[in-house]
């Protein structure tokens, strides 16, 4: 598995540059002129770039795109989760636009979800498991056979955005049954002559949505899913996480809260990481609500901690006009309205980003040889926990 594929699994894909431009023009004029710069992408989750793959497995590795435009909750009753169907607009890398559905799952209710656990299905005969990723949110396991074939099984909490799948706005809609539960079998073109499935379900008590996606379509998805079932509490870490582990030292939160556990390990070792060499662990941690912390430790792009902060400074003070003038042209702007503090962890340099409701969603800082970034962020802590929790980090 190359770096590309590895990388897009966990990170959200870049705006086309034409897109990118076109809403910066607009931005501007909304401006009277001004041309301020306004900050559409982070790293993580939250992010809300995309562009149009050029690769034969799209569906596959597809990341979010775009935050919903509207919402069609197919689950009936008191539930946690509920299947979306969002009419998105898409611009392409030749500066047209595509009308497409993103296919997620919305909360139905709020508070904290329970840790996912670990979900497995019955591999067919002459698959074997390509890649693997597991968050504290989200998980993806993809496998492949000799002629090409493959598919991916996707779990993830209600409302989280990584690993929505964009479609053709055409793709053929079929209501189907998996294990008593409704869900939708979506068949689409992608090509001349590709053909793939989509099939989504969820399991409404604990608030999880599934979707499996194939390039085969004489798979049968459906019989597939029923296979899918939970086994285990917490994913073991693959090669890549323990590659990973071993170059860049096994750093931890020595000192959790009270009720947190370490929950999965995740990382792609230099091998991956081009000429820059590139890598990181993410590790993350969750108690029995599903409250969750992540530690990062990454190889550093740059040398203070202000590159990983930057993107809460240019959106601190965005005006309703700016982002009125986004929303049209269906973006969203991430992180707004926090607070950027500088402070110290560890006697080094940091930046403690806090948002409205006070929870501290990032705390940055890198190490005295400037080789190596640590990001902390959680969505519960407040800016004190967050900064006690640092001063723990530290090696096994």
């Amino acid at each position: 598995m190359d770096h590309n594929t590895l990388h897009d699994m966990y990170e959200q894909i870049a705006l086309s540059p034409a897109a990118d431009e076109r809403i910066r023009a607009a931005l501007v004029r909304a401006q009277g002129g001004q041309n301020r710069v306004i900050t559409l992408h982070m790293e993580d989750e939250k992010s809300v770039k995309h562009k149009r793959h050029k690769i034969p497995m799209a569906a596959l590795i597809a990341a979010a795109m775009v935050l919903a435009l509207s919402v069609t909750a197919l689950a009936v009753g008191v539930a946690r989760i509920g299947l979306k169907e969002d009419p998105i607009t898409v611009g392409l890398e030749d500066g047209t636009e595509e009308q497409q559905i993103q296919v997620g799952f919305d909360r139905t209710e709020e508070g904290p979800i329970a840790p996912m656990g670990v979900w497995i299905l019955d591999v067919p005969d002459g698959y074997e498991q390509t890649a693997s990723i597991t968050t504290a949110n989200y998980a993806r396991n993809m496998w492949e056979n000799s002629e090409g074939s493959a598919f991916s099984l996707d779990y993830k909490k209600a409302g989280v955005q990584l690993g929505d799948v964009s479609i053709p706005a055409d793709s053929q809609r079929q209501e189907v049954t998996v294990n008593g539960v409704d869900g939708v079998l979506y068949q689409y073109q992608a090509g001349e002559d590709e053909e793939y499935l989509l099939l989504a379900w969820t399991d409404e008590e604990a608030g999880i949505g599934f979707t499996l996606s194939a390039n085969d379509p004489s798979l049968d998805l459906t019989a597939l899913a029923q296979t899918v079932r939970q086994t285990g509490d917490r994913p073991e870490p693959d090669e890549n996480a323990r590659e990973a582990l071993a170059e860049l030292g096994d750093w931890t939160v020595t000192d959790l809260p009270e009720g947190y556990s370490e929950y999965a390990v995740q990382g792609m070792p230099s091998k991956f990481g081009g000429e820059s060499k590139y890598a990181y662990v993410r590790r993350f941690y969750s108690d029995d609500a599903g409250h969750t912390i992540e530690l990062d430790h990454e190889v550093s792009y740059g040398v203070t901690y202000d590159s990983y902060v930057q993107y809460y400074r240019d959106n601190a003070d965005i005006s309703q006009e700016e982002l009125d003038v986004i929303a049209e042209m269906g973006e969203t702007v991430h992180g707004l309205g926090c607070t950027v503090t500088d402070v110290e962890v560890q006697s080094r340099p940091a930046g403690l980003v806090v948002d409205p409701e006070g929870v501290a969603i990032r705390l940055a800082w890198i190490s005295e040889d400037g080789q190596t970034a640590f990001i902390l962020s959680s969505d519960s802590l407040t800016g004190p926990e967050m900064l006690s929790l640092a001063e723990t980090v530290a090696q096994q």
